[in-house]
């Protein structure tokens, strides 16, 4: 169960608990997040809770970047989190996994990313991806793709796996079957 669609859960006052509902209900949970408000304690509440899989949105390495690019955003108490977060599943030798989400369209771009994220979180138990190498069911331009194997793949005849995978619960309460559907327009049940 995605919990997470185009803002930060962890806003949502309750969010421990709904990933606990879920994860109690045999759903595996997973979010993404800024960082911004992850503390080590909030972590350690979603361990508790059984959250399976979180993931950071950083799409910078640098500071100066990383803040030109996020108006208000805090690079040095983001990447303090993300450790406190790395240590503490370390710590606890928990199962739920944790990545980064370095967001690009150039695959040379996201090698130069990949390492300056690295430098920052050597951590093993981090998991540093790409998630944008997708067309967006043909939203996006194919000269803007530059990895053909998942081009294919977006663009392959059969149904797509991501609502056979995940489904997302709308700040609404409305239920769609696709992460990638951010307008919400196919909705399949109102929580």
């Amino acid at each position: 169960m995605s919990l997470h669609f185009g803002g930060e859960s962890l806003l949502h006052p309750n969010f421990v608990d709904m990933v606990a509902y879920c994860e109690d209900k045999g759903l595996h949970t997973n979010f993404f997040t800024n960082g911004a408000l992850l503390t080590r304690s909030l972590f350690s509440q979603l361990l508790d809770a059984g959250l399976s899989r979180m993931a950071f949105s950083m799409d910078e390495y640098e500071k100066e970047k990383y803040e030109n690019k996020l108006i208000g955003g805090n690079f040095d108490k983001v990447v303090a989190n993300i450790c406190a977060v790395i240590d503490e599943k370390e710590k606890r030798n928990a199962s739920t996994q944790i990545g980064i989400n370095a967001v690009t369209v150039d695959e040379k771009e996201f090698k130069k990313k990949s390492s300056g994220l690295r430098r920052l979180f050597p951590s093993e138990s981090l998991v540093i991806f790409n998630s944008l190498q997708h067309s967006w069911a043909g939203g996006i331009e194919r000269s803007n793709i530059t990895d053909p194997v998942n081009l294919n793949e977006a663009e392959s005849t059969s149904p797509c796996s991501f609502s056979y995978q995940a489904m997302v619960v709308c700040w609404d309460g409305k239920v769609c079957p696709c992460t990638r559907d951010m307008e919400g327009l196919i909705v399949v049940g109102d929580a």
